[in-house]
């Protein structure tokens, strides 16, 4: 129950973390750190945010019992052989049941797999190596956005867009100095991941245009 009860109150904390931090904009529509009681750009659902850690937990009460002794059952481990998982280099990628357990039963409900909606998370790294990968709700050509970090990200989002605004991602310099720097230093990279997710290029678009408005870019 404490450890449940601390998981929540984290995950409240980090939401609202993250609306002031990356969904709050001035009147001229630039972000900047807002107070809590304004209106987020981003949409973060707090029903989600709420039952993420309960689901991420609930199934410990199946792998988690006594034997008469007073002993505990010994939960099984899954995903890796805990030596060579780093796509055949060593690493350990195992995690427990419970989480199985936990993804197994949001599949079957038909579960909501949106970048930050997934139940489970706190599958082992190296990398994820051998984890069951939920679909992203959005790919640009084939490129598995949830495989990467927020600033790899956008970096491969705004080299597809640079052209509307008159930068050619292959000169470098040029590309690197006056759109894409710019761009993450006002924008954030995390701020454009949240809004690709729910909005799509177009959202991203959007963004950048902010700059453009302002003689940023």
């Amino acid at each position: 129950m404490i450890h449940e009860t601390f998981n929540e109150l984290s995950d409240l904390q980090l939401a609202a973390g993250y609306r002031r931090v990356y969904g709050s904009t001035r009147r001229d529509g630039l972000p900047v750190v807002g107070r809590s009681d304004e209106r987020s750009d981003i949409d973060i659902d707090e029903d989600v945010i709420v039952a993420a850690p309960l689901w991420h937990d609930w199934a410990k009460i199946l792998v988690f019992q006594w034997n008469s002794d007073g002993s505990e059952f010994p939960e099984l481990n899954f995903g890796g052989n805990g030596q060579s998982d780093d796509y055949g280099a060593s690493g350990d990628s195992r995690t427990g049941g419970h989480h199985i357990i936990g993804v197994a039963e949001a599949m079957t409900r038909g579960r909501d797999h949106r970048p930050g909606r997934s139940p489970q998370t706190g599958i082992s790294p190296p990398r994820h190596a051998n984890r069951l990968r939920l679909p992203a709700v959005r790919q640009l050509a084939s490129v598995d956005l949830n495989e990467l970090s927020p600033m790899q990200t956008n970096v491969f989002l705004l080299r597809n867009i640079a052209g509307e605004f008159g930068y050619d991602s292959a000169v470098a310099s040029r590309y690197n100095r006056l759109f894409r720097n710019p761009a993450l230093t006002y924008l954030s990279a995390e701020r454009l991941l949240i809004i690709y997710g729910e909005r799509g290029l177009d959202g991203v678009r959007n963004e950048i245009r902010k700059l453009r408005r302002h003689g940023i870019l």
